[in-house]
């Protein structure tokens, strides 16, 4: 013993490593809880770009029929504009 403190019981040192195993504990729930969150609204993320993703595939196609429609309209239009437009 240091210094002349008083001597810890047996009893003492169980409830002391009980009462962190209850705290260790409730901190894994929380953490664990925590993650689990995460990764449902990681899911949920990733949910959303692959919607996104195809959203843009999308307009993207309705952009080449629209200037396919303008270069059948207005002759010489891809030279106007100074590239080359879509091909069917």
């Amino acid at each position: 013993m240091a210094s002349g403190g008083r001597g810890v019981s047996r009893s003492e040192v169980e409830e002391l490593l009980k009462e962190s195993e209850r705290h260790t504990a409730a901190l894994f729930d929380e953490v664990f809880g925590r993650l689990d969150r995460l990764d449902g609204r990681f899911d949920s993320l990733e949910g959303r770009i692959d919607r996104l993703e195809r959203r843009v595939v999308l307009i993207d196609k309705r952009f080449d029929r629209l200037e396919l429609a303008l270069a059948a309209a207005i002759p010489g239009l891809s030279e106007i504009l100074g590239s080359p437009l879509p091909q069917e």
